[in-house]
């Protein structure tokens, strides 16, 4: 039975955690990191309740984010989500966290655990056929996926622990039944990853010996003794030890009586410290050991300046040494150090004069020399690494000419063309994981100092990029009474350039390592880069590209490509190309030095137009025709073709839009900064993106306030109080619409009015002002009739309609929800339309027409999701639930109310609020009054936070209920005092309802 075919005798899929953290066998999105890592804390040990603390402390430790309580419960509903129906994992809340039950023949790593315990028992065959099962389960890094907090850290090296005794143990197995095929490529690989561990040189020791290679046995253990002495001070075990000893006497002590070799062994020495690159390790070494003669002898290590590509090219050169026993040539073509190139002819001559080869023997001629090196070669076994090599014709040459060979490259290009045409094998080099950052940190200064300031070690790495040669510039910097914080600290506050850098030593600078890349490039590419730097875009493609450089998608598109090609770019998501913070830094500092002011003006002004427009045409896709705004003068960007082509562009862009407007204010550009705002509002309200929204139009208000532009400030007050409303901050909301009105009607924007007048009215009705909300109904209404604008009076109607309701008065409430439903259809706004008919549902439910109410839901559910608008979904889903709950169906209720919570998470009080009130009072229904006290005080804290005192009241009133199902009449008196007190100053119906409970539940002999 093979890795990927362990699963249960049902077919259920399994849960995978040694490897990339997924389940098997059904397409189910985990979502990003931080989820994948609540999961993976939940499998570690299914059916135990892991509080919210302590999947808090996985997923961030010891400084998570204020939100993160609200973002774990975010993470397990769309876990739940995407569990559901899929498999028979029960997600469940328990009232002091959350429970994962599945059985653990459904987890990758109880099969393993089970599999290895199953071994112990067994003998020959069968032991040996149980241990090649479990190890076949591994994937890949234990846990990958899941983020890198301490816990899924500590956890992995665990994991990784087990995995390590399970493959000696198989190795053993092996070679005990004489199949050995392999095993000394493999151990080897191990080795460069684990090159402290005994038993696997116990193991390689066996293997060459049982090969007959009693040599190279005895060479393991000198390997062993030296790694073991250079980096712990130790000698080897008892048992390496006794190992030794008896080869020796077998071997009757000819080891020590062989020659030396003879051949040339030119490999500088390696890089201190060495640390991580473990997978890159494992494939070097396969493909140095491998002898397939259909397999190309070339390997390519390419990657951006200062990633450690030549220590890694060293340190799997001097491990694979031992199998080319006619020796290793080293030879570096100073691609990158300034100066000029090595040529291939002049390589040809160094290599051939290294291999004894008379200097009057060599052609001058670049074809005849490469063929006498061929020959040269042939028949030997030789290693030859090649470090700086700047373009392929630099390489050609040097390619033996049969498979005994190995060539090994480094370059900070990628030579796509020369792997192309030769097979060559590719491995790139990216910076290093932050743990394997802060290892290395811990191997430089040592691992108390890591151990006595892991944030602030953590704090280094990032600052630094993770980037090798930064980090270790940046520890050669510490001293004794200069701890890792502080060297953070001055990072932090200074240039990190000109900090990571020695002034007597130009090769020690990460500057200069950048610049050796950046001068080889032509103009138009050095342009570009230092235009990316300057732009501050997180992420660019070739359409932003074309508007920094003025020219057209193609061009850009193949400039790109070449900073990429030569790892100043990368890639990253959604088709474009990133730079690493300490590579921005550097493009930024040239753009600045070398760019005049005017043309970074051109420049930025292209850039804002290219994503004004943009964002313009693409949020057109997502509002009603009839909101639709004239284009901004002078935009120009994309157009698309649909909403679902608009709205990718949107997410793809999220964050360099955010970003432009920040840029945009910081720049002076005021009216820039204000219209890139007022054109993401919608697209951010869709989104449900509040945070963004509040962020971006903060910062435009204080832009357009500088600039001294009016219609740009109240039309920023105007979004940025429907953002705060959409936060649950309803005086504020209140105080910044107030502000808006009176600029619109001094610059005569009615539209803006209207649009203020119906903010004013929503918050009005939030903070119990309920008479003042319908006089700004009643005016907004005006307006829109003066100006003959219907479909925008059916949005004035809609939310008039949701305030008659709330009063009680159902029958004002459809009257208006049906002239709103009608304007809607005639304009074909289906948005709109979808909105009153979830309102229309609303009002029927609560106006003792549930069955009716059921279906005009439903066509509004129905609208909502033909149009792939998931996040508003939440208002239909728990309405469905009350009307269902009307109907005496409290369970379907219950079930709709958690699928509302499910969508909305905890990032809108407002709407939270009302579901967690509404699911409460279906559970206590069901006779779960325990739980439903626990959401209904949820529901009362977000009341409180938002100032919603209708949900307030409502969860004060249903906490009543609640106690008096567990026939506690104290504390439900209690709550309907407080409860009454809220309703007596939101003028509705519920006043006079909960005065009457009151004094019923005050009555001592009222039955409860």
């Amino acid at each position: 039975m093979g890795a990927n075919d362990v699963k249960t005798e049902d077919g259920e899929p399994m849960f995978r955690l040694l490897g990339a953290v997924d389940v098997r066998m059904a397409d189910i999105p985990l979502g990003p990191p931080k989820q994948r890592c609540v999961l993976a804390t939940l499998l570690l040990e299914p059916g135990r309740t892991r509080t919210v603390e302590q999947l808090i402390d996985a997923v961030w430790g010891e400084h998570p984010p204020a939100s993160a309580r609200k973002a774990i419960q975010v993470y397990v509903s769309n876990l739940r989500r995407a569990l559901s129906g899929r498999t028979t994992a029960v997600l469940a809340t328990r009232p002091e966290g959350y429970r994962l039950t599945t059985p653990e023949e459904t987890v990758d790593l109880f099969v393993f655990r089970a599999l290895l315990d199953r071994a112990k028992n067994e003998h020959g065959p069968r032991r040996r056929a149980l241990l090649h099962t479990a190890v076949r389960l591994w994937r890949g890094d234990p846990l990958a996926g899941a983020g890198e907090s301490d816990f899924v850290l500590r956890n992995r090296l665990r994991l990784q622990e087990e995995r390590l005794t399970a493959l000696e143990a198989r190795i053993a197995a092996d070679l005990e039944a004489g199949e050995m095929e392999g095993l000394a490529r493999e151990l080897g690989g191990l080795l460069a990853e684990h090159p402290l561990r005994e038993p696997l040189y116990e193991l390689l020791m066996r293997v060459r010996w049982a090969e007959e290679r009693p040599n190279e046995a005895l060479a393991v253990f000198a390997r062993a003794r030296e790694s073991l002495s250079r980096e712990l001070g130790t000698d080897p075990g008892t048992g390496l030890r006794r190992l030794h000893q008896q080869l020796l006497t077998a071997d009757g002590g000819s080891a020590e009586s062989k020659q030396a070799r003879s051949g040339p062994a030119q490999l500088p020495a390696g890089t201190a410290q060495f640390t991580g690159r473990r997978t890159e390790q494992r494939r070097i070494l396969s493909l140095l050991q491998d002898d397939d003669p259909s397999l190309s002898p070339v390997i390519i290590v390419d990657g951006m300046a200062g990633v450690g590509k030549t220590g890694l090219v060293l340190r799997c050169a001097q491990q694979a040494a031992d199998g080319f026993p006619d020796g290793q040539l080293y030879l570096d073509m100073r691609g990158h150090g300034g100066g000029h190139p090595v040529s291939a002819q002049e390589a040809l001559e160094r290599l051939l004069r290294s291999l004894e080869v008379p200097a009057e023997r060599i052609p001058d001629d670049e074809s005849a020399a490469a063929a006498l090196y061929r020959s040269t070669l042939a028949g030997r076994r030789l290693l030859i690494a090649v470090d700086n090599v700047q373009h392929a014709e630099q390489l050609y040459p040097l390619i033996p000419g049969d498979n005994q060979c190995r060539l090994i490259a480094t370059s900070r290009r990628r030579l796509g063309g020369f792997i192309a045409t030769t097979g060559a094998h590719s491995v790139t080099l990216d910076v290093l994981s932050p743990e394997e950052s802060v290892e290395l940190i811990g191997r430089v200064a040592g691992t108390h100092v890591v151990r006595r300031e892991p944030a602030a070690a953590r704090a280094l790495a990032a600052l630094c990029s993770y980037l090798p040669l930064a980090l270790r510039i940046a520890m050669a910097r510490m001293s004794e009474d200069r701890g890792l914080g502080e060297l953070a600290r001055g990072l932090i506050e200074g240039r990190r350039l000109a900090d990571l850098q020695f002034d007597d030593d130009p090769h020690a600078s990460v500057r200069t390592a950048f610049h050796q890349s950046y001068v080889l490039l032509p103009e138009a590419q050095q342009r570009l880069f230092r235009r990316i730097g300057l732009s501050g875009l997180a992420q660019i493609d070739a359409h932003s590209a074309a508007a920094l450089l003025d020219v057209d998608h193609g061009q850009a598109r193949r400039h790109l490509m070449a900073l990429a090609d030569a790892h100043l770019v990368e890639p990253g998501e959604h088709r474009g190309f990133r730079l690493h913070d300490v590579v921005r830094e550097y493009a930024t500092e040239l753009g600045t030095e070398q760019d005049p002011p005017a043309e970074q003006d051109t420049m930025m002004t292209r850039l804002l137009r290219h994503f004004q427009g943009s964002a313009e045409a693409a949020v057109a896709h997502i509002i009603p025709t009839h909101e639709r705004q004239p284009r901004t003068p002078g935009a120009a960007g994309l157009e698309f073709a649909d909403r679902a082509e608009g709205l990718d562009w949107l997410d793809a862009q999220q964050v360099n839009l955010v970003m432009l407007v920040e840029h945009a204010a910081g720049q002076g550009r005021g009216q820039a900064a204000w219209r890139l705002a007022n054109a993401l509002w919608r697209y951010l309200l869709y989104r449900r993106h509040i945070t963004y929204w509040l962020s971006t139009h903060r910062t435009a208000l204080r832009a357009a306030e500088q600039a001294g532009d009016t219609t740009g400030v109240a039309v920023t007050l105007t979004h940025l109080a429907i953002g705060t409303w959409n936060a649950g901050r309803f005086q504020e909301a209140s105080e910044l619409a107030s502000r808006a009105l009176h600029l619109h009607r001094h610059t005569g924007n009615w539209v803006h009015e209207w649009r203020t007048m119906n903010s004013l009215a929503n918050t009005a009705f939030r903070l119990g002002n309920t008479t003042e909300a319908l006089d700004w109904h009643q005016r907004a209404a005006a307006l829109c009739r003066e100006h003959d604008a219907n479909a925008m009076l059916a949005g004035t109607l809609n939310n008039k309609a949701l305030l008659h309701e709330q009063l009680g008065e159902f029958e004002q409430a459809l009257c208006c929800a049906e002239q709103a439903l009608a304007a809607y259809r005639e304009v074909g706004d289906r948005t709109g339309e979808a909105r009153v008919l979830t309102n229309v549902g609303k009002i029927l439910a609560r106006g003792d027409e549930p069955a009716r109410a059921l279906a005009v839901l439903h066509d509004g559910l129905r609208i909502k999701r033909e149009l792939g608008d998931r996040d508003s979904q939440a208002a239909p889903l728990t309405n469905l639930g009350s009307a269902l709950a009307r109907l005496g169906r409290h369970a379907e209720a219950a079930a709709h109310h958690r699928e509302a919570l499910d969508i909305v998470g905890g990032t809108e009080p407002t709407v939270a609020a009302e579901i967690l009130n509404n699911l409460g009072l279906a559970l206590t229904a069901l006779g779960n009054g325990v739980e439903a006290l626990r959401h209904h005080r949820a529901a009362l804290t977000w009341a409180r936070e938002c100032q919603n005192r209708y949900e307030e009241g409502r969860a004060l009133d249903a906490l009543a209920t609640a106690h008096l199902s567990l026939g506690d009449r104290g504390a439900a008196t209690e709550r309907l005092r407080e409860a009454l007190a809220v309703y007596e100053t939101l003028q509705g119906p519920e006043a006079e309802q909960t005065r009457r409970r009151l004094a019923e539940a005050e009555c001592p002999c009222g039955d409860p």
